[in-house]
């Protein structure tokens, strides 16, 4: 804490609540990027290979054996097809969430380059 010549203390930098400024820490804005980004790369990778097999399945020969009547369950197509749009989904929360921490980190006064990691030239 620093003191001013009064006597008192010097006021802290203060964002537009009222509390303090974390302008000196891009830090906690960028590795939640980061692990947003690992995470829609890994799902991105992972419906591309569900999307690789929708289609080979699509264009496979029917299956030998008996033919069960009672079908509770549905074709491995139409599961992977399930699949496929519940991980569509979770791709979409995730971009949203990101843009979210990245407008966070944005109104928080941190530049694009702070928070993606790259490095900030003067």
């Amino acid at each position: 804490m620093t003191v001013s010549d009064a006597g008192t203390p010097a006021p802290t930098a203060q964002s537009d609540t009222g509390r303090p400024s974390n302008r000196g820490k891009p830090d906690a804005y960028r590795t939640r990027l980061q692990s947003l980004d690992r995470q829609i790369r890994e799902d991105q990778e992972q419906l591309q290979l569900l999307e690789q097999r929708m289609a080979a399945e699509r264009w496979a020969l029917p299956r030998a054996g008996r033919i069960v009547r009672n079908r509770n369950y549905g074709s491995p197509y139409e599961d992977l097809r399930w699949k496929a749009e519940q991980l569509r989904a979770r791709l979409s929360r995730l971009r949203e969430e990101r843009r979210k921490v990245y407008e966070e980190g944005r109104k928080a006064g941190f530049l694009p380059g702070e928070l993606e990691g790259r490095r900030i030239t003067p």
